[in-house]
């Protein structure tokens, strides 16, 4: 099986190749003068009814004749996809300067701890917030996690410690960043429907890769995917910070299925399918 760090990497250059060729396509056809001088010259051939012309030249021609428009519905599209973004941006900037800091000493020596585990050199600020249900990570020159108060009290310590190994993951991979990046890009090809299904195996496979990186770091995966299911009842969070429990459209059950077969350094009786009873 191909690992999901190739996978991710693969799904992303796909989006950066579909975004180049479109910006490609869009220089070689602004001010090409000979090529408005055909289409302009079908559109007088059709007005005059001749029987010479093609579909294909008639629907350049179409295209032509109502450029205008259509550039002014796709400008629209774009601008309100990217005031959603930044409109998103700046509420997740706004939750991690109104919400305090996690002060308890075990906590934050904890959260040192696994940071320097996955070699982390940048600092991280653990906060707490009654706005949030669950988990989140947003920054990427100074990132933070928010923890949500009643996950704290709800989770066991060894769940709660595999959900901040997620979000430190998100963190060493620089997935804030990477996912602004993508957002920009959707938000200019919010048209292709082949971006859309580019952007959910990102969204699928970026999960992927923390989970594989909390196994790795762990001795007990099934503490993890119970602490994932736990968190999987709550509400869906801001689409620019990245959860641990990853976006609501996405199985869950793969994802549990995938942690609970994968190996781990020290291999447990517990290691198995988690059986969900309702």
């Amino acid at each position: 099986d191909i690992p999901s760090a190739i996978k991710y990497r693969l799904w992303y250059s796909s989006l950066v190749l579909i975004f180049g060729l479109f910006i490609y396509t869009l220089s070689s056809l602004y001010g090409q003068k000979l090529y408005q001088d055909t289409v302009t010259s079908v559109i007088s051939a059709a007005q005059k009814g001749s029987p010479q012309i093609s579909w294909v030249e008639k629907l350049e021609a179409w295209k032509l004749e109502y450029a205008g428009w259509i550039a002014s519905l796709y400008f629209m599209g774009v601008s309100i996809q990217i005031l959603s973004l930044i409109f998103a941006w700046f509420r997740t900037r706004s939750l991690g300067k109104a919400e305090p800091l996690f002060e308890d000493p075990v906590w934050i020596e904890k959260l040192n701890a696994l940071r320097r585990q996955l070699q982390i050199v940048k600092h991280v600020s653990l906060h707490v917030s009654e706005r949030i249900k669950v988990p989140v990570t947003a920054g990427f020159i100074k990132p933070i996690i928010l923890l949500p108060v009643a996950m704290v009290a709800r989770l066991s310590p060894e769940q709660v410690e595999s959900i901040l190994l997620h979000e430190l993951a998100h963190i060493k991979r620089l997935d804030y960043l990477w996912n602004i990046i993508q957002k920009v890009v959707e938000s200019i090809l919010f048209f292709n429907p082949f971006v859309w299904v580019i952007v959910k195996e990102i969204h699928r496979e970026r999960e992927y890769c923390c989970d594989e990186i909390v196994v790795s770091k762990t001795s007990d995966p099934i503490t993890y995917a119970k602490a994932l299911l736990q968190l999987e009842v709550q509400v869906k969070y801001n689409e620019l910070a990245m959860a641990a429990n990853g976006a609501e459209k996405y199985p869950l059950l793969d994802r549990i299925k995938r942690i609970s077969g994968m190996k781990n350094p020290d291999p447990s009786p517990k290691t198995g399918l988690i059986v969900l009873a309702t």
